[in-house]
């Protein structure tokens, strides 16, 4: 039987693992719609924004990624 505390800090690791998971699924989501939009454009500096953007978003993906890993945990896309 778990205590109060014990309950607390596992429904707290929970949540921001579930937190995380939902930042990460959106930074894919927006790195996949700036390359997406790069394909829309011809115009060669609004290309290299969304290049940057893009980037961007994988590196915080990555890093998201890293700090689930580091709570022993996997991204739980299927919540």
């Amino acid at each position: 039987m778990k205590t109060t505390r014990e309950a607390a800090r596992e429904a707290s690791h929970k949540n921001l693992v579930q937190v995380l998971t939902d930042l990460l699924e959106k930074n894919y989501d927006a790195e996949k719609g700036y390359k997406k939009a790069i394909e829309h454009t011809s115009n060669q500096d609004l290309k290299e924004f969304l290049k940057k953007q893009a980037l961007q978003r994988n590196h915080f993906a990555t890093e998201i990624d890293k700090h689930i890993h580091l709570l022993n945990e996997h991204p739980c896309w299927y919540s």
